[in-house]
């Protein structure tokens, strides 16, 4: 692909900045004041072409232990992407000044718990108490599952499958609430533990 240089700006002092001049600025200054439909198709045109280059880009490399071709073609595949649908991407994620509401899960996991704190303290007992409603919650999720399937005769069907989702849901959100009594970032917390048991699923595949 060609490459199209920018000039900088220079600052107060004299020395050159980089241009916050973005490829769409690059493709409507020139081709002027061409149609629309045409600046989408340039644009549509160098977007694949980027993507194609970073298909075929070396692999990179990666410390001992971990699988460079499954992370690269991940990388890849996330790039390739973003290069050819921008904003309109699955992966796309807004820059620091677009903040997105914190996800659900971990806002409603934060509510409850702060109430339970708020109406029953946080003594050893209440702890123990919270990790009791987790077992509450999984035997919910066999009683829809039971119900769902018909196995007992004298009630028959008397659940659906929706409602063995909504079940295991509450077990993840009441497993949510029970991890803020046990570290201060509980959603780093996930996420660090759902990387690490990755990996040793990338090691025994």
């Amino acid at each position: 692909m060609t490459e199209t240089h920018v000039p900088q700006q220079p600052t107060e002092e004299g020395a050159p900045r980089p241009s916050q001049t973005t490829a769409r600025d690059i493709i409507h200054t020139l081709l002027g004041h061409a149609p629309n439909n045409l600046l989408i198709k340039v644009e549509n045109e160098v977007r694949a072409e980027v993507a194609d280059e970073l298909r075929r880009a070396p692999l990179p490399t990666f410390p001992e232990g971990e699988q460079p071709s499954r992370v690269a073609r991940t990388v890849r595949s996330i790039d390739t992407r973003l290069a050819a649908k921008g904003t309109h991407s699955d992966y796309w994620r807004p820059t620091a000044d677009e903040t997105e509401p914190m996800a659900p899960l971990w806002d409603v996991a934060r509510q409850s718990s702060a109430w339970l704190n708020t109406a029953n303290g946080t003594s050893d007992h209440e702890t123990a108490m919270r990790l009791m409603k987790l077992a509450e919650e999984a035997g919910e999720v066999m009683a829809a599952y039971i119900g769902m399937t018909g196995q007992n005769p004298r009630k028959g069907t008397t659940h659906q499958r929706s409602d063995v989702v909504a079940e295991l849901c509450d077990v993840i959100i009441t497993a949510a609430t029970a991890l803020h009594s046990f570290t201060d970032d509980p959603a780093a917390t996930l996420d660090d533990h759902a990387r690490r048991v990755g990996q040793r699923i990338s090691r025994n595949s």
